[in-house]
């Protein structure tokens, strides 16, 4: 029993250890085909006035993870009572110059009412219609955004 209790304490320290490696906008998922990985969401915003949400995916070790170019992923954004369901394209090959032919680490999908100061209320993750029990909840624009001059 020892032993057992000694594998479980163990469990936990790298379950807290994991945790704390997060930023906020990365959630834990299992992609189809039961590879673990990090979903990154993340807001971008041009000086075209082009609004998007984007998802990106990495490994423990934040490499890139990739999927086929096809897979459908989907994005239903809440910020109060106003709801969107996306359906996320891939992203700009020469900004994911390391994803191999047909693949994909970063989706994304124009949002025309973000705004960088939204505070999203919830923003769920759908792959190949099944949806993800990660959730972002209060999910910080502002705080996760980049933008681009094109």
């Amino acid at each position: 029993i020892k032993n057992l209790e000694d594998k479980i304490q163990e469990a936990k320290r790298k379950k807290d250890e994991h945790a704390h490696k997060h930023k906020g906008n990365e959630k834990d998922m299992t992609l189809p085909g039961g590879k673990k990985v990090h979903a990154v969401l993340a807001a971008h915003f041009s000086k075209k006035d082009e609004k998007a949400m984007e998802v990106s995916f990495e490994g423990e070790d934040e490499k890139p993870v990739t999927l086929p170019e096809n897979t459908k992923i989907t994005l239903r954004v809440q910020r109060g009572d106003k709801v969107a369901d996306l359906t996320l394209k891939p992203g700009p090959k020469d900004e994911r110059k390391t994803d191999p032919a047909g693949q994909c680490s970063r989706f994304e999908a124009d949002l025309d009412w973000l705004k960088p100061d939204d505070k999203l209320t919830t923003v769920t993750l759908a792959i190949e219609g099944v949806d993800k029990k990660e959730v972002w909840v209060d999910f910080d624009v502002k705080k996760f955004s980049h933008q681009h001059d094109d």
